[in-house]
């Protein structure tokens, strides 16, 4: 057998053999159970939130808790202190002595200017009597009232600076700060006490120029504590009548008395400002609420009997407690506010959280 003819039939032997093999070989081996998990659980899973009314329109702003009444006293006079009657946070009344500066020249100067002013008054009686005989004249007259008239002003300048010596509180409250001591010298304008009234707190803020017309005195607020704690009703009682022209803003004061388990003076609050009902009326959705458009169409994922559905919608402005729609979505409806997939109308979803 030629070579030729012997490679020719090892070829055929070969591609028999080839042949063979393949028709008795298993076909190929079906996809393992963890390939087909990923086509297993199609179900969108989403989140969802309930849609509110859209309510009244809330103002917010940041401020402070202070005392409404409190008095810094200071010295009015040059002096030595003789003596200090209260204790720091003792209970005062308006009226009641707190300190008492040296006051003896006072009282001396005092009681010089009683004598002169009974002299004065005396003279000016005995003048008049004498005019009503004739004996004086018109002239004689106006020199003694106006001796008399000169003697009870300065009696009267002599005991307001001998008033000034006793230093007694302006308001009814707590006495603090106490800046001085006994036989320490003071002088004019120094600070010397504070007394604060705590049963009266209040917070102010600037609010911009469009309020201006309906915030007033007696507008109600509510005060947020920003450490958390019992919410604050107050009423405006002292609103700015002009704007502040460079910032727009103008100044409203809102006080309240305390009670038990408010904050002291100083916590930090928000000063909420209730006002009339959103323009547009309509509804409140979540700041998270899914929110899809294609050219003019704008629409949110309603959720109705376990399946999705567009609703066309028109939102109006985004506000610090959600987003305001207009139309489209009545009030109580089901909005999608989270999804760990894409969403096709009708589609089933399954939800796993809804608060």
């Amino acid at each position: 057998m030629s070579p030729r003819h012997l490679a020719a039939r090892v070829f055929a032997t070969a591609v028999l053999l080839a042949g063979a093999t393949g028709c008795s070989s298993r076909g190929p081996e079906p996809a393992s159970e963890s390939s087909a998990a990923p086509f297993r659980d199609i179900t969108p899973k989403i989140r969802v939130a309930s849609v509110s009314s859209a309510g009244a329109a809330e103002n917010a702003f940041r401020s402070y808790l202070e005392a409404e009444h409190e008095a810094e006293l200071v010295a009015e006079t040059d002096g030595d202190i003789l003596g200090i009657r209260v204790r720091e946070g003792q209970r005062v009344q308006a009226g009641d002595t707190l300190l008492i500066i040296d006051d003896r020249d006072e009282r001396l100067a005092l009681q010089r200017d009683e004598a002169d002013y009974a002299l004065a008054k005396a003279q000016f009686g005995r003048v008049q009597a004498l005019e009503a005989q004739g004996h004086v004249s018109a002239q004689e007259v106006d020199q003694s009232r106006a001796q008399l008239q000169r003697a009870e002003a300065t009696l009267g300048l002599s005991r307001v600076a001998l008033s000034r010596c006793e230093v007694r509180a302006p308001i009814s409250g707590l006495a603090w700060m106490i800046r001085v001591e006994p036989l320490h010298r003071v002088t004019i304008g120094q600070p010397l006490i504070r007394v604060t009234d705590p049963d009266r707190l209040r917070a102010s803020a600037y609010l911009p120029a469009a309020l201006h017309g309906s915030v007033r005195v007696g507008t109600p607020v509510r005060l947020e504590p920003a450490g958390g704690g019992q919410t604050i009703d107050a009423i405006v009682s002292r609103v700015d009548p002009l704007t502040d022209p460079v910032s727009g803003t103008f100044k409203a004061v809102a006080a309240f008395r305390r009670h038990k388990g408010y904050p002291d003076a100083g916590a930090e609050v928000k000063f909420v400002l209730r006002g009339g009902p959103r323009d547009g009326a309509g509804c409140l959705v979540p700041l998270t609420t899914l929110v899809e458009g294609d050219g003019d169409s704008t629409w949110i994922w309603q959720v109705d009997q376990g399946r999705v559905h567009r609703r066309l919608v028109r939102l109006g402005p985004v506000l610090h407690d959600g987003i305001q729609v207009e139309t489209g979505l009545p009030d109580g409806a089901r909005v999608v506010i989270g999804s760990d997939r894409p969403l096709n109308e009708g589609v089933a979803v399954e939800v796993v959280q809804a608060p």
